[in-house]
């Protein structure tokens, strides 16, 4: 991180000295003020948000637009003893929504088949060269999870040769459907649920929840429906949706669940990670759990991690969660490869958008590796990998700039592409770069602005070293879940002395240092510490916005901070 970045105290909302007052008698000054900073100054609002409700936290499955139909087409396949087929992406929230989907077939004891695209071979969403394999394995229903919202020429070719599909999937839509389309997705218009941030998983937990309801068996969601919410967390942390509304509750009942998992797989992955179930929480899924599952598809085939959520053989499930884990480390080695070959490209170049091709960049790590740019040159980035005569890769964008949008604009240009407002997938012909790319530099000239390319950071509060204390990380502890929407709270320390520093990892990447405040003192972690801090000696005096957090170290719990940005003391 560097120390250049602009600070901004994040904007609450106001509250009243005596309204104030009468919230501190329910809950602490402190709790009040960050959850004004989430928008939220209401005592029923702050009750509703620190304490989930299942029940009543839910929205009604049937509200999304088709899922009574593709329910009653579900049944009515099932009812006449046809073959089916979950067609699901290969991503975390892919893997887990069709996980999800077996395990509906499994508890109503009807056989399926499971097909997951390979990424490189085939790209994302469904393709026609599946469509004929289904065909010819007599396939006459396929169920895609987390894909297909825009691929109507391959839904029509499927229809053609006889098959019938539902499409649950929670991306932008860039087609119209009529009404015999049996399309779940509560973005696309006409559609009256009220909550449209599900990950995919999400709705296919939605629709498992629908065709509970519809067919007679609404008491199963009380035992067999919370058992999938194992995976739902983990959906839905690594897919990055905002962790607000519904995804809140589902996520917060998710934790409690899989810290009890009774799946083999689940288990085995966090043991081979090295993590206690007992202590997850969403940052762990997103940075322990969630790669692991994401490197089945990014590096082989994702097949592998499909699997190792699904078998219940304890054995086999060891072996996959290993393979996982040296898949992980694998694709952590190639995305650092990458970062840096296109720091070198990109230096001293000063587009406001930046894209990057190359033959030898493996388009499995690219979306990674775009992140990890993208957070260093607080600008939009494209990474591509030239294939023969076309550029495969991904896209990721700050908030201030809405890439699917711009996409949307080039779409002439593009053989193909899909995404969200910060992340795409993008394919294009080599004939056609350099006009896309002339393209997106004049939308990201005329959209953004020089200031929006300086790395803006909005802290929660100010506050003292004397105050961190094991009561104010119990108050943080009722924030979570954290994520997209529900940030973990940011702190600002002012005028801390460095009495001492550490370097740890790898390569002294890493620096540990002890800051101290009169008699008041706290470790402090700086990962991939910038030259900068490390240059700085002891004695010196520093600013600092940081994150709260328990370190355990056998079984010994402390407190440390995990430090975000720095400034020397003015």
């Amino acid at each position: 991180m560097k120390a250049k970045a602009v600070w901004h105290k994040k904007k609450g909302i106001e509250i009243k000295t005596a309204a104030f007052a009468k919230l501190t008698k329910v809950y602490p000054p402190v709790l009040i003020k960050l959850l004004t900073t989430r928008g939220l100054s209401k005592l029923d609002e702050i009750d509703k948000f620190l304490n989930p409700n299942f029940d009543s936290g839910l929205f009604n499955p049937l509200l999304l637009k088709n899922i009574k139909r593709s329910v009653k087409l579900l049944s009515d396949f099932i009812d006449q003893q046809k073959k089916i087929s979950i067609y699901t992406d290969y991503d975390a929230d892919g893997i887990c929504a069709g996980a999800i989907l077996a395990d509906l077939f499994d508890e109503i004891k009807y056989p399926f088949e499971i097909y997951i695209p390979d990424r490189r071979r085939e790209g994302y969403g469904l393709n026609k060269n599946a469509i004929k394999f289904l065909k010819e394995q007599k396939v006459d229903l396929i169920i895609t999870c987390d894909c297909a919202s825009n691929n109507k020429d391959e839904i029509d070719f499927a229809r053609e040769l006889g098959l019938e599909v539902i499409v649950i999937d929670h991306h932008q839509l860039h087609v119209k459907y009529d009404q015999s389309y049996f399309i779940v997705n509560p973005k696309q218009p006409g559609d009256r649920y009220p909550f449209k941030e599900l990950c995919g998983a999400g709705l296919v937990y939605k629709f498992v929840q629908a065709f509970l309801i519809i067919n007679g068996q609404e008491k199963k969601l009380q035992i067999f429906g919370k058992w999938l919410l194992d995976l739902l967390v983990i959906a839905t942390v690594a897919d990055l949706v905002p962790l607000v509304s519904e995804n809140r509750v589902l996520s917060h009942y998710g934790l409690m669940v899989i810290k009890k998992t009774r799946r083999w797989g689940i288990k085995a992955l966090a043991e081979a990670a090295g993590t206690n179930l007992l202590d997850l929480n969403s940052e762990k899924i997103g940075f322990v759990l969630a790669p692991r599952l994401n490197a089945a598809g990014r590096i082989n085939h994702a097949s592998s991690a499909y699997k190792l959520l699904i078998t219940k053989n304890l054995d086999k499930v060891k072996g996959l969660a290993r393979e996982l884990d040296r898949q992980n480390r694998l694709r952590q080695n190639i995305t650092g490869k990458v970062v840096q070959e296109a720091k070198i490209l990109f230096k001293g170049k000063k587009e406001k958008i930046l894209i990057g091709i190359k033959k030898n960049w493996d388009q499995g790590v690219l979306g990674i590796a775009a992140s990890k740019l993208m957070a260093e040159f607080h600008r939009p980035v494209i990474l591509l990998q030239q294939i023969e005569d076309q550029g495969v890769g991904s896209a990721r964008s700050p908030k201030n700039f809405n890439i699917i949008n711009s996409l949307d604009k080039c779409s002439p240009l593009l053989i193909r592409y899909g995404g969200h407002a910060q992340a795409a997938g993008l394919k294009v012909s080599i004939d056609k770069l350099s006009e896309l790319k002339s393209a997106l530099h004049k939308i990201a000239d005329r959209q953004l602005k020089n200031s929006d390319l300086v790395e803006q950071i909005e802290y929660d509060l100010p506050i003292k070293l004397a105050d961190l204390s094991w009561e104010l990380y119990s108050y943080l502890e009722k924030l979570e879940p954290f994520g997209l929407g529900n940030h973990q709270p940011i702190f600002r320390l002012n005028k801390l002395t460095i009495s001492n520093k550490q370097y740890l990892g790898n390569l002294n990447k890493h620096l540990k240092l002890t800051l101290q405040s009169g008699d008041h003192f706290i470790f402090a972690l700086s990962f991939d510490s910038p030259v900068s801090l490390r240059k700085l000696a002891a004695g010196e005096t520093i600013d600092v916005l940081a994150t709260l957090r328990k370190n355990q170290w056998r079984n010994k719990q402390s407190l440390e901070l995990l430090i975000i940005d720095w400034k020397i003391t003015k």
